[in-house]
């Protein structure tokens, strides 16, 4: 009798403060794996993580990823370069003549402002620009909302803003946007056509491709986004898939896309990657929902820097049309997901102005992470009071891989928290969950 091979399916989603992974054989058999984030090289929690889920096993990672059929990658690593700002710092963009400042003025909303801000304009900021003013050029060209040329694409016009903004503002990409371009894109391939013949190497992104969706100012954000942070997502996935292939994975690595579902990662826009590693909880959630006839479910992670929920109902999760990531607006759909800066590495301090205790939202990730971890971590976090409250285990974290130490823990919430309030430093830990718990709640 002939036997099956066995195989496997792996998913591996890169949080804020660890790498999980879960691997699951031909079987159904579940194995679970985590790994602290390495901030410095993600491609390392990567492998850690699935090297993790099947440590109890007698086989080494080569063999198991050359029987995976499956691999697919949820990441926050593009919503993390927007909200440290740390993306590609100098790129220019090009648009139709009359419109540069499009994406400068922003609506209220685009610019990341509240209700009560929306109306106090004058005392309310506008997030910093991808692109600022200086690197932006407008060409000659006009399409109509029907999708008909009025006026041609001047090229002598293209071909000045090119060589402008790469040898004069010494861009490194530059993004074009063009009005109604999602209805007739000629001009936007025309303007890549130019700049690929005058400089081969420079990565250019379109409008068309990245988000064919009416309302240009959105539009135009989202493109200038996915440049922003194409390079280190796509340098990423490039040196994971390498890294694959080398160990005897012989298939496309999948990455989880916002609005559901995945791409494979030589062809995936990084833009639609933002938020993807919440999303697959969601997914997941839409599955379980069906298999088990339910109306509504409500799906929550705690993770060590953020606290995401969502709610799936009768006609299944909703969207975002036009979702906010850091203080930016942008323009492709997204699975609604609430985030809130609330997780175990989530750090509690004195609110020395009022003399009360706050949590969050800033975190001590995983580097240096939580005071109990031992690692130079001096600021105490919701993980550390669970640790002094003993409801987690010292010995038995994370199945005993880390031993947390207890007596940092203790010294860092009396010397920060306890004592600047007068408590007994069971009560600060105490006051410090039950603040995280109804910031989570509520």
């Amino acid at each position: 009798m002939k036997t099956t091979e066995e195989q496997y399916f792996i998913y591996t989603d890169t949080g804020g403060t660890f790498t999980d992974c879960v691997v699951v054989n031909s079987i159904g058999e579940i194995m679970t794996g985590k790994s602290p984030t390495t901030y410095q090289n993600l491609e390392e929690c990567f492998f850690n993580s699935i090297a993790d889920a099947i440590e109890g096993t007698t086989m080494k990672l080569e063999e198991v990823l050359s029987k995976t059929k499956v691999i697919g990658y949820g990441t926050t690593h593009g919503t993390n370069i927007i909200v440290t700002g740390s993306g590609a710092s100098n790129l220019g963009f090009i648009t139709t003549k009359g419109h540069e400042d499009r994406t400068l003025i922003m609506r209220w909303r685009a610019a990341g402002l509240t209700s009560n801000e929306g109306m106090h304009l004058i005392s309310a900021d506008k997030p910093r620009p991808i692109v600022p003013r200086t690197k932006i050029r407008g060409v000659s060209e006009r399409i109509d909302c029907f999708g008909e040329v009025v006026s041609r694409l001047n090229v002598d016009d293209v071909r000045l803003a090119v060589k402008e903004l790469v040898e004069e503002e010494k861009v490194e990409g530059i993004a074009v946007g063009l009005l109604w371009s999602f209805l007739n894109y000629k001009h936007e391939l025309e303007i890549r056509d130019i700049i690929n013949e005058m400089y081969p190497n420079l990565p250019v992104a379109l409008s068309h491709e990245v988000s064919p969706i009416v309302r240009e100012e959105p539009r135009f954000r989202t493109t200038q986004i996915d440049l922003y942070i194409g390079k280190a997502l796509k340098s990423l996935l490039a040196a994971i898939g390498s890294t694959l292939k080398q160990k005897g994975y012989r298939y496309p690595l999948l990455v989880a896309q916002a609005a559901g579902g995945v791409s494979r990662a030589e062809i995936v826009k990084p833009a639609n990657t933002l938020h993807s590693g919440p999303v697959g909880g969601l997914t997941g959630i839409e599955f379980w929902k069906k298999q088990y006839g339910m109306d509504c479910v409500i799906g929550s992670d705690v993770g060590g820097t953020s606290f995401d929920i969502t709610i799936s109902g009768k006609r299944g999760a909703d969207y975002l049309r036009e979702p906010k990531v850091g203080r930016f607006e942008i323009s492709n759909p997204m699975m609604e997901i609430v985030t809130i800066g609330a997780g175990g590495g989530t750090i509690a301090y004195v609110d020395k102005s009022t003399n009360t205790l706050r949590v969050g939202p800033a975190s001590a990730g995983s580097e240096p992470g939580p005071v109990c971890y031992g690692n130079g971590g001096t600021e105490p976090t919701v993980t550390d009071a669970d640790v002094v409250l003993n409801r987690i285990s010292p010995e038995y974290f994370m199945g005993g891989k880390i031993k947390l130490r207890k007596d940092l823990a203790l010294k860092a919430i009396e010397k920060k928290i306890a004592e600047p309030l007068g408590l007994d430093v069971y009560k600060a830990a105490e006051g410090i969950v039950n603040i995280i718990d109804g910031t989570m709640a509520s």
